[in-house]
């Protein structure tokens, strides 16, 4: 009997924090990873996640850029995406309301943009009741995950 393939999550931001607990999730109920952060930390999520039986590929990329989505687009190539949590944040260095607004928005949207034209690679598979698309972004968080 062939193994059936497991429903697949694509979780950006995975590395910490939020994200990370979304790919927790995700690989607790039975889904294979496609996680993405611009640090060095979703390698090691990764692995944390692989230790939950998911088989997880980790990308360290951001995708706040056009570069980013398509490295993710890449990874991700030809197979049928279950869900997509796109999850978006920005640490802070100072508090917030010592920050300049528009520097503090502007990552969260431009990911949200760039991979809202990934949108048409999940909607047909939402909208058959076959996974969720969920976009999430956090304009002030600091030491996410610590």
């Amino acid at each position: 009997m062939a193994d059936q393939a497991k429903p697949l999550a694509v979780v950006t931001g995975a590395s910490t924090g939020i994200g990370y607990e979304l790919a927790k999730c995700c690989a607790e109920n039975g889904f294979d990873l496609v996680v993405a952060a611009d640090e060095p930390r979703s390698h090691s999520a990764a692995s944390e996640l692989k230790a939950l039986g998911a088989k997880v590929e980790a990308l360290e990329v951001g995708v706040a850029t056009a570069d980013g989505v398509e490295r993710l687009a890449a990874a991700v190539g030809p197979r049928p995406v279950d869900a997509l949590l796109a999850n978006a944040g920005r640490g802070l260095d100072k508090g917030f309301l010592d920050q300049d607004f528009a520097e503090v928005q502007q990552p969260p949207l431009s990911a949200r943009r760039r991979l809202g034209e990934a949108r048409p690679r999940t909607d047909g598979r939402a909208r058959a009741g076959r996974g969720p698309r969920a976009d999430l972004s956090s304009e002030s968080r600091r030491g996410a995950g610590e």
